[in-house]
């Protein structure tokens, strides 16, 4: 409610002041007992109240997350604005230190080494507790998800049989290696410098971004940098090679929150994270790619099956 103007009044008007009082309380009163409808409910004093802002990447999975988290806290009560596909993390960061977006999905390994590019953390425990060390004061992370959906290296069937390819390690002895993937890769350290420096191997750059895919069955490039849980990966029989000396780091879902957000929502979301699993994101990616379902309809589904919509 709006704070009122409080007013000074002089001793001879507290009569008057006084039965005025009583006259107006007594009239809000019976308008909000009644609302001009004998059989309307009260108000429920306990329901949340408060907006929640969730954004998202401008990414399909990701956006699929976020729906999860959005149809559970209106399930538990909450007002919902929803802000998908606002871009890479140079964009949605710094609207989530605004205050500006309250809730977001994002992954483990990838936005510790944003915040912390020296780190020497490479799995899934040890990169969930420093993550939780180096976010600002004004976010929180809140519980990871088993499911993780992080960089890969992935090469066709046939160039892995070709060069007997089963991690990164054996592109070292490769001649004419182009890595594809997303523009931003390149100044990545796990993109060709990383690959240097952690495996001798020397790669060119095409900056293949949403045809990243393509681009390797069509021959443009022979190594790419594909998300572990896309469903194109299975799909195309790619080889997704090994990474023993851990060039990448561990990328669980893990939702990244407002430090104010109500405890009720955050117990809401650490459920969705604990029902979501490695196969199930995957499953999910299938229902937006293959199938062409929307975002609101693969929530509402997930949801329901997993216990967490009426």
């Amino acid at each position: 409610m709006k704070k009122r103007d409080e007013h000074m009044f002089t001793t001879r008007n507290k009569g008057r002041l006084a039965v005025m009082a009583t006259v107006v309380g007594a009239s809000f009163a019976l308008a909000g007992c009644a609302s001009g409808d004998p059989l309307a409910p009260e108000p429920d004093a306990g329901a949340p109240s408060e907006t929640i802002v969730i954004g998202s990447q401008a990414y399909y999975s990701n956006e699929i997350i976020a729906e999860l988290y959005a149809q559970a806290l209106e399930e538990g009560g909450f007002t919902v604005e929803r802000n998908y596909g606002i871009g890479q993390r140079d964009a949605y960061i710094p609207a989530l230190e605004a205050g500006e977006v309250d809730l977001l999905p994002e992954y483990t390994g990838n936005l510790l080494q944003f915040y912390s590019p020296e780190t020497t953390a490479t799995q899934a425990d040890e990169v969930y507790a420093e993550l939780a060390t180096v976010v600002p004061e004004s976010l929180q992370v809140l519980d990871q998800s088993t499911a993780s959906d992080q960089d890969s290296y992935n090469v066709t069937a046939e160039f892995a049989e070709a060069n007997g390819l089963e991690s990164i390690a054996d592109l070292a002895g490769v001649e004419g290696l182009i890595l594809g993937g997303a523009p931003e890769l390149e100044k990545r350290p796990y993109g060709p410098v990383g690959l240097q420096d952690v495996y001798g191997v020397t790669v060119g750059f095409e900056a293949t971004g949403d045809t990243t895919v393509e681009s390797l069955l069509a021959g443009i490039v022979n190594v790419a940098n594909v998300f572990s849980a896309d469903p194109r990966i299975g799909q195309n029989d790619l080889v997704t090679l090994t990474d023993p000396d851990g060039l990448f780091l561990a990328s669980n879902v893990v939702p990244l929150a407002s430090a104010d957000l109500p405890q009720e929502a955050i117990d809401i979301i650490n459920e969705v994270s604990a029902a979501l699993t490695p196969e199930g994101l995957v499953a999910l990616n299938v229902q937006s790619t293959v199938d062409q379902l929307g975002f609101a309809e693969i929530a509402t589904q997930w949801l329901t099956e997993n216990g967490l919509l009426g």
